[in-house]
């Protein structure tokens, strides 16, 4: 049996009013225990689709500052293309990225599927995985077969505040040097076919951030509520000084 920390990236479909999300890349670590070591699995989804990319800017501490928009093509490797917020799609093009559509689902699905089949999966770990459990759905994937918990949530409801990835992994010190990734107090060795994509806001990265992010959790409770209260405090004292 094994848990599987799974991070999905998207883009929003190019020229539709509600930008519908378009799966570009699935990430993830899956551990065999405490003891062994976890495993990784990242597979792009590149077809020939326009798609809007949002990243968030972030601060030093992992605050939002801000975020930008690029226009990308994956299949034809082209990148930070005109975005204009006016562009609408054609019946034609509408139809042909339907196909597109239903091409990636099935592309999500099979990856996860395999996954699950492979490796016994008896539970599914995400972080802010509302849009990630959306897609899965879509993609028809058996979401209860995954057992999903967001550890979002779950730090939501100890600490009674909403971190984001970025933040949390800069209060429990996360950081990636390519051959390693870890936190205060865990590291573990990347292979090297993964070692360029241990990013953040990339899959496989974002995957390893979650899953370091569970290890502190679950192995050094204590140390993670006292950096989160910590951090909540200096938070606290700074809007006081500000008022």
């Amino acid at each position: 049996m094994s848990i599987v920390f799974l991070d999905l990236e998207w883009g929003q479909i190019y020229g539709t009013a509600g930008r519908e999300f378009f799966p570009t890349e699935i990430g993830m670590v899956i551990a065999h225990g405490e003891a062994g070591a976890p495993t990784f699995v990242s597979r792009k989804i590149a077809l020939d689709i326009d798609l809007v990319i949002r990243r968030n800017r972030v601060d030093g501490a992992g605050k939002t500052i801000g975020y930008s928009e690029s226009v990308v093509n994956l299949a034809r490797d082209e990148h930070q293309k005109p975005f204009d917020s006016r562009f609408r799609l054609g019946k034609q093009d509408r139809q042909r990225i339907h196909t597109l559509y239903r091409a990636a689902l099935d592309e999500l699905r099979g990856a996860v599927n395999a996954v699950v089949a492979a490796e016994r999966v008896q539970h599914t770990i995400l972080f802010g995985g509302r849009n990630d459990i959306k897609l899965l759905n879509q993609a028809r994937v058996d979401t209860i077969r995954l057992n999903i918990s967001d550890l979002q949530r779950i730090l939501q409801r100890e600490v009674g505040y909403v971190f984001s990835l970025d933040k949390i992994s800069g209060v429990l010190g996360f950081r990636s040097n390519g051959a390693q990734f870890g936190t205060a107090n865990f590291r573990y060795a990347v292979p090297r076919e993964h070692r360029h994509i241990i990013k953040p806001h990339r899959a496989l990265g974002d995957a390893c951030r979650i899953f370091a992010i569970f290890q502190e959790y679950r192995r050094a409770h204590p140390y993670v509520i006292e950096q989160c209260q910590r951090y909540l405090a200096q938070q606290a004292s700074a809007a006081e000084a500000k008022a």
